[in-house]
This record gives C-alpha cells, structure tokens and sequence, in this order.
C-alpha cells in the first residue's frame, strides 16, 4: 500500500527541511509521535537511527528508524526497525514558485507499507486512516511554520 500527501508551505525548502529533519520537533506536527529522540550523534543523514513512541490506530508502541537516503534540502528516506509490517517513508521537498513570486516549498510525504499478517485484513481501514492522518499532519506543519515570523534556522 502507498500513500503520499502533499502540501505547500509558505517558507523557504531550507527553513521546511530544517524543522522536519529536527527529529525532537516532530511530536509538535506529527499526530502518530507521542515523543521522537535522536540516537545517533549530529550530523543528521545517511545511517543516523532515532526512536519514537508511536500512537497507531489506538495502539502505543516503541520503533527506531533508520535513516536510508539523505539529501539536504530534497528527501530523506527512512525505515522502521522494528514492528511486524514493513514500511519506508519518503519526506520529499521542493521549491515552490507561489503567487507574487513568493517562494515556498512543496513538502510531500510517501509512505510506503506492507501489511503483515491479520493487519492485511485491515489494509482498506489502515489506508484510509493513513491518507487522513497525513493530510491533517501537514495542515498542522503548514499552520505552524507559517505562523513562525522569522527563521526556524537561526
């Protein structure tokens, strides 16, 4: 199953990439992520793990990703290690020419999930909540930096 939400962000590709790559910052915007910590010492990239307390359809538990790909600025791809199901996330970033020449970022989110064991009776229920889980976690990424007057990178 994949499923990719989009949404624009009236700031800088640096300033969006720089607030979502702070792993600490992602319980503020990410609804599933009761708490996340980096494991790995700065920098962040290829190879750095971080856990996360997670809240999933009702259930808590704890992971640790990976880091896989990393490009500053453009996309991070990164894996759970632990959990029955198989999955990878893509956070994808680009710039984005508003209206009057203002210059945002388009900051799309895929992941990609492969249901393991009973869950796979579940996939049309765990899709939809996916789908609606990301579009109202961008909402919320997009409120938030958009409401910060000044550089999220100073």
């Amino acid at each position: 199953m994949e499923i990719a939400r989009s949404i624009v962000v009236d700031k800088p590709v640096s300033e969006v990439f720089s607030y979502v790559t702070d792993i600490k910052r992602e319980p503020e915007w990410a609804s599933g992520i009761i708490a996340s910590k980096m494991l790995t010492n700065p920098p962040f990239g290829v190879g750095s793990h971080n856990a996360a307390k997670v809240r999933f359809l009702g259930l808590h538990f704890d992971t640790t990703n990976t880091v896989l790909e990393y490009e500053l600025n453009r996309l991070v791809v990164s894996k759970p290690e632990s959990g029955s199901n198989n999955a990878i996330f893509y956070y994808i970033f680009e710039p984005f020419s508003g209206v009057a020449g203002t210059n945002g970022a388009k900051f799309t989110i895929k992941q990609k999930v492969e249901l393991g064991g009973a869950m796979k009776l579940l996939k049309p229920l765990i899709g939809r909540w996916l789908d609606t889980s990301l579009q109202k976690d961008l909402q919320t990424l997009k409120k938030l930096l958009e409401a910060i007057p000044y550089s999220v990178t100073q």
